[in-house]
């Protein structure tokens, strides 16, 4: 189906000038159509349906979409020099941002990683680029906040590995979100915590006084959040995120003065958005950063 676009409106990007929170909902299905991981060669015939898939059978194509950065899919093959991750979402789906986390691409030095959408399950028609990664520096997150047409509808989707004809390369992927924003009106209100950060662990006192403790994954984001909403147009913002967001998103804190900066979190708990005042609504976003530790953004940007 033919992928169309649009512009962000007027507000969306004036409260991301203002580096005003940005919530963006996962939006790939749980279960898309097709994702499979093609070399440069298959694709020069067919289309997505009937390419050989070239994932690793213990790391499918389905751990770069189920919500677990840890679970990393990759290709079997090492005879390649050009890899694409495929995606046909079964429908067109609306997105305006893009995330990678997991990946391997600064290892690998690649030379571009490109976010491209095209009108047919071949990868032929109208194929565009939307975003280019560039040549990672490192194997940290990576974040597109602005793509190419703004806002984007299609169905067919896929990142293009590419190192440049030197040499083949095995890429890895942890996870990959195509996102859709709800651009926030205020930050959270006080108090709010941008410091909280979990920690999971057991402790066992000894009858002789000696303490143990057993830390099992710390340091990742606590999201705990009330925010204001005065206007029908964040009002509606909300009710749309919590009825897509399944339970992964991305939050960014500052996305316009740090948009590498993201969390891959986990939503809980029922939507409520209570009429406080007159003309005043209140809603409490409660979320957990996704692990495993060695993922958090505070582990990866501090050690």
């Amino acid at each position: 189906m033919d992928w169309s676009s649009a512009s962000l409106a007027a507000y969306e990007t004036a409260q991301l000038a203002l580096d005003k929170p940005l919530l963006a909902a996962q939006v790939i299905p749980v279960s898309p159509a097709y994702a499979k991981w093609v070399n440069n060669v298959s694709v020069e015939s067919g289309n997505i349906t009937t390419w050989t898939d070239g994932s690793k059978s213990s790391q499918p194509a389905r751990f770069g979409y189920d919500g677990r950065p840890g679970l990393i899919t990759t290709v079997e093959s090492s005879s390649y020099q050009r890899w694409f991750y495929a995606v046909d979402l079964g429908s067109l789906v609306e997105f305006d941002c893009a995330f990678i986390i997991g990946h391997n691409f600064g290892s690998l030095s690649l030379k571009s990683v490109r976010l491209q959408v095209a009108d047919d399950n071949s990868f032929t028609t109208n194929l565009t680029e939307l975003y280019n990664f560039g040549s990672p520096g490192d194997d940290s997150r990576l974040s597109a906040l602005s793509l190419s047409g703004g806002r984007i509808t299609a169905q067919y989707v896929w990142l293009r590995i590419d190192n440049g004809g030197v040499g083949n390369i095995v890429p890895e992927l942890g996870e990959f979100i195509l996102g859709r924003r709800r651009q926030l009106e205020y930050k959270p209100q006080r108090p709010y915590d941008i410091y909280a950060l979990s920690e999971e662990s057991s402790i066992k006192k000894n009858p002789n006084g000696v303490i143990s403790k057993t830390v099992y994954s710390r340091r990742g984001r606590e999201l705990t959040g009330d925010l204001w909403v005065t206007d029908d147009t964040y009002l509606a913002d909300l009710v749309a995120f919590y009825r897509q967001c399944r339970g992964p998103f991305v939050w960014v804190e500052n996305p316009s003065s740090a948009p590498s900066s993201w969390h891959f979190m986990m939503r809980d708990g029922p939507l409520m958005i209570p009429d406080t005042n007159p003309g005043l609504r209140n809603y409490r976003l409660v979320a957990d950063e996704q692990g495993p530790q060695s993922m958090y953004l505070d582990v990866e940007e501090n050690g």
